[in-house]
This record gives C-alpha cells, sequence and structure tokens, in this order.
C-alpha cells in the first residue's frame, strides 16, 4: 500500500515542479504597434478652391492651411482627417489600410487622400457642380 502512494506523490511534485517551471510567452505582453501611427499628427500646406462655369472662374488659395489626422474609435482602420480652415465638411472619416487610402463614400464623388512620403493630398467634389477642393500639406515635424 505505501508503493502506489509513495508514487502517486512523486508523480504530483514531479508535475507541479515542470508547470510550474514553463516560462510564459513574451509576445503577449507586448502591445500590437497600430499601423495608423505613422499618418497621425499635424500637416501644414494650403487649400485651393477651385470654381469653374463662373465668369470670371474663381481659383483661390489659402496659405497656412492645417490638417490633422487622429485615429478613429469607430473603426480600426479609419481616421479622421479634420481641415482648418473647412469646406463643406470640416471632418471626414476615410479608411486607410496597407499604407493607402481607399476611396471612401462621401456623397458623388468620394474624397481622396494620397500620401507620398511626408506630404498628402487631399481632393475632394462634394457636389455634381464644378466646384471642388485641394488640399497640398507637409507634415508638421
Amino acid at each position: 500500500m505505501k508503493q502506489p502512494l509513495f508514487y502517486t506523490a512523486f508523480l504530483l511534485i514531479t508535475l507541479s515542479l515542470s508547470f510550474t517551471s514553463c516560462k510564459k510567452d513574451q509576445t503577449q505582453d507586448q502591445p500590437e504597434t497600430d499601423y495608423r501611427d505613422e499618418i497621425v499628427g499635424d500637416y501644414s500646406g494650403i487649400r485651393v478652391y477651385t470654381h469653374l462655369g463662373v465668369t470670371p472662374n474663381i481659383i483661390d488659395t489659402t496659405h497656412n492651411a492645417i490638417v490633422t489626422i487622429e485615429k478613429s474609435t469607430l473603426n480600426d482602420s479609419s481616421v479622421i482627417v479634420s481641415f482648418d480652415p473647412p469646406y463643406t465638411y470640416s471632418s471626414v472619416s476615410i479608411k486607410y489600410s496597407n499604407g493607402t487610402f481607399p476611396t471612401s463614400g462621401i456623397g458623388s464623388h468620394p474624397p481622396t487622400l494620397t500620401k507620398t512620403g511626408d506630404s498628402l493630398y487631399y481632393y475632394h467634389r462634394p457636389a455634381q457642380s464644378p466646384v471642388w477642393f485641394e488640399y497640398f500639406v507637409v507634415k508638421v515635424p
């Protein structure tokens, strides 16, 4: 009777020591890097407002335009783009995926945002009229 009890105790002690010596997976403690971090921030440059079809055609340039990009809390791949001075929209939500901005669904002419290095180009024709807005901005260090 004493031998089975001895073997059972030995087995329990061996198993408990082997499980307590296992190392925890280190990758679980590291936070994931959000790919949107590379574009979040303030950008400064110019805004161009174009209105064709009136006499004379209107092309107005605003210097010191500010574009701010923040992470959206609604969707893990969206960013909120805010404009100062604002145009038809003071901010828009745009999907950011694999380093690009796929066309989003605002209006019949959705806005486009293109990133080249530390620069952004934003274009939006918010209606069926010959009116559009462009922002040419560079990231503020």
